[in-house]
């Protein structure tokens, strides 16, 4: 207990005076928990428990991109007091500090939960710094209301960016990286980005890929792994620019294309395709070039196959046995592009047949006769030549020549 006195003078003489006894009553109260915050930002897991003794849990990184200014760092605080269920219990949150320019909205005041955002955008102004966020927080208990302040520290760092990071590797053993380049129809590309040789994979939140013109664009991260999307490999079917868009942990972007043309492709075609031959006969191919490229013929194989000749035609006379063969055609451009087509050509074993006759009785009749029998199944055409090659009969199925004068003939199957 304690006692004041009050005096009252009027033109300096005391006119009265009145005594106040104070008793103040302590009690054992206990201590109730504070409201529990939970935090998060776009640049952190959600939710973050806020604990006053870890600092990991109230301190936030706020990123300023060195190509894009500031980015927008929202914080998000949620406040709950779990001692007396709402709505018994109600709170009271105000916004003491924030870092000069942000902005708040404090929604749920009077319940028993109340949400809190907080925006801020820092600038390179602000890059090394720490800001404090303080938010007071009470609730409505008697006879002693609770109170309890929550402090926040915003940290301001660079944040990661690259530029140009995309390159190509032209093969597996090939370690000179080139930007935009021309390449073969099916030529295997690697794309590479750099930028994972000065940030660590950790500091990588996603990287998209695009590609135009309907291309196939390489696999993103995620769902694929980092690797695979640091690294992808693309087979070339078209021209296109690749687009590869970053998202650093930090909440920086970065974006870079990378455009790789198709050399145009020549177009080979062999006529006649497919074509037969008999052994021993004599076949003749041709073959265009769309390019109008310089032509080279092999057999069996291409380029390494046993050549055949050169220009847009060639004959092929084949040997025994029987059987099918590949005839390719190749063409090359200044770029070293190869460009090969085929043909498929049954060799044919020729019709084997025997022949009789019988000679004319006497000079000046014609009563001689030519039987020819064939010594396999199968429909033929006969035809009959004089020994200078001039037709005198034919094509004839059945294989006989009668009313022959003598002389010497030459009979075709």
């Amino acid at each position: 207990m304690f006692c004041y006195r009050v005096r009252e003078f009027r033109n300096g003489v005391q006119i009265g005076e009145t005594f106040q006894d104070v008793y103040l009553i302590i009690q054992n109260c206990s201590n109730p928990t504070p409201p529990s915050a939970v935090g998060s930002t776009n640049v952190q897991p959600n939710p973050v428990q806020y604990n006053e003794t870890n600092p990991n849990t109230f301190t936030f990184q706020a990123p300023v991109c060195p190509l894009g200014g500031g980015q927008p760092l929202c914080m998000n605080l949620q406040y709950r007091d779990t001692v007396n269920p709402s709505p018994a219990n109600r709170l009271q949150v105000n916004v003491v500090q924030v870092p000069p320019g942000a902005t708040t909205t404090v929604t749920g005041n009077g319940t028993n939960t109340v949400q809190v955002q907080i925006c801020w955008t820092p600038t390179s102004a602000n890059v090394g710094q720490n800001y404090n966020v303080i938010v007071s927080v009470s609730n409505n208990t008697c006879p002693i209301r609770g109170r309890w302040d929550y402090t926040y520290a915003l940290r301001v760092r660079a944040g990661i960016q690259k530029e140009n990071y995309i390159a190509v590797v032209r093969g597996p053993g090939d370690t000179v990286v080139t930007r935009d380049t021309l390449v073969c129809r099916g030529t295997r590309l690697r794309l590479y980005l750099t930028a994972r040789d000065s940030v660590p994979p950790s500091d990588i939140a996603s990287v998209i890929w695009t590609a135009t013109g309907g291309a196939t664009p390489p696999p993103s991260f995620p769902p694929n792994p980092l690797s695979q999307a640091m690294s992808p490999t693309i087979t070339v079917t078209q021209s296109a620019s690749y687009i590869a868009t970053i998202m650093y942990r930090g909440g920086c972007m970065d974006r870079d294309t990378i455009t790789i043309r198709m050399q145009t492709p020549d177009t080979l075609r062999i006529s006649p395709n497919p074509a037969s031959v008999c052994i021993g006969d004599t076949l003749t191919l041709t073959a265009t070039s769309a390019l109008n490229l310089p032509i080279s013929w092999y057999v069996g194989a291409p380029l390494t196959g046993t050549p055949l000749g050169s220009g847009s035609s060639v004959t092929f006379s084949p040997n025994a046995p029987p059987r099918q063969e590949k005839i390719y055609v190749v063409s090359q451009d200044t770029l070293g592009c190869t460009y090969i087509d085929s043909a498929l050509v049954d060799v044919e074993a020729g019709p084997s047949f025997s022949a009789t006759s019988t000679p004319a009785n006497c000079r000046g009749q014609n009563n001689g006769t030519i039987t020819l029998t064939p010594a396999a199944g199968g429909s033929y055409n006969y035809f009959l030549y004089n020994a200078g090659g001039g037709v005198i009969a034919g094509p004839v199925s059945n294989g006989q020549f009668s009313n022959l004068a003598p002389g010497t003939y030459i009979v075709a199957v």
